[in-house]
């Protein structure tokens, strides 16, 4: 089911959204950069590690849950389209959405966010994106769930195709764990793309690194893991489903994408850093540093008044005693 109901709210002053379910569960979404601020499926458990005010929100540095286009990730230092160089800012991971004041407005039980990208130097194509969150109620093979997701759509707006590559960047908290060390993690993976210290993936197929599928950390621990994975091996139900667990109480948080809109996923969590309490979990349609890349230029090249779309569902068994 999903009788929710949105509401306009402020978020230190930033317009936002709030999502309510008839289950308890709850979200806040920030107009800006159609930011997710909050996730909590039950009362005072929450599983988004967000922004301590307006400022960190705007400033996007941090890249707390964003999402990602008309690129995802870090870019080497500019790229090239159809024979024309164009270049980018060293501080603009992520893509253009970042900075996008989005209009908000409920459609049905869901948040829907309209805004556009582009018509600049650095990407000349215009974008029309709209990107849709949802609260529901479902079930697992644990039990009773709560789920939002997410659905980002973009359309080329221009007289000519554009790169576009699509991604959603949600900083995810376990529960019970305070430290992301202690972090169990399952990555559905068959090959993984070794990057610079920047997240840049290395050139050409040196990047490309077979694995055997799954990925397992039975703890995280106090390395670095920070990839970029593809060759996605999918459910029996056809999506991917990468997982966060709690191995002391069983826990977990599922983050699942469809293969064919979203072929890549990111993982990023920095077990060295004292005090942090999350990782990042990233699907997205391409890899960091795509637009540099020749294997993935099929894949980026969407024609006039085409659209692409990439959908992504974190879910959470409840337990009994929330």
């Amino acid at each position: 089911m999903n009788d929710a109901s949105v509401r306009p709210e402020r978020f230190d002053g930033l317009p936002a959204w709030r999502i309510f379910s008839d289950d308890g569960s709850t979200a806040l979404v920030a107009e800006r950069g159609a930011t997710l601020l909050s996730w909590q499926p039950a009362e005072h458990l929450e599983l988004i590690d967000s922004y301590a005010d307006a400022a960190g929100v705007i400033d996007g540095k941090e890249r707390k849950n964003l999402i990602e286009a008309p690129w995802v990730g870090p870019m080497s230092d500019g790229y090239t389209f159809n024979g024309r160089r164009y270049d980018v800012a060293e501080d603009a991971a992520g893509g253009l959405a970042g900075s996008v004041d989005f209009s908000g407005s409920a459609a049905g039980n869901a948040l829907f966010l309209k805004g556009r990208v582009g018509g600049v130097d650095s990407y000349p194509w215009k974008l029309a994106l709209s990107v849709v969150y949802s609260l529901e109620e479902g079930v697992t093979d644990a039990g009773r769930a709560a789920h939002l997701s997410v659905s980002v759509t973009v359309t080329n707006e221009s007289s000519t195709p554009a790169p576009v590559a699509i991604g959603w960047r949600p900083s995810i908290c376990v529960p019970g764990i305070e430290d992301v060390a202690n972090i169990g993690l399952r990555i559905p993976a068959r090959t993984r793309l070794a990057s610079d210290p920047r997240g840049v993936p290395i050139p050409g197929d040196l990047a490309l690194t077979g694995i055997t599928s799954p990925l397992v950390y039975g703890y995280l621990g106090r390395k670095d893991v920070t990839a970029t994975f593809t060759s996605l091996v999918p459910r029996a139900d056809g999506v991917v489903s990468t997982t966060a667990t709690n191995a002391e109480s069983g826990d977990r948080v599922e983050l699942t994408q469809e293969p064919s809109e979203a072929p890549y996923v990111r993982v990023e969590a920095a077990g060295s850093t004292a005090g942090q309490r999350s990782l990042v979990i990233a699907p997205a349609s391409a890899s960091a540093n795509a637009f540099n890349r020749p294997e993935q230029t099929p894949r980026l090249s969407l024609g006039a008044g085409k659209v692409r779309t990439l959908t992504a569902t974190l879910t959470v068994p409840l337990r009994e005693d929330r």
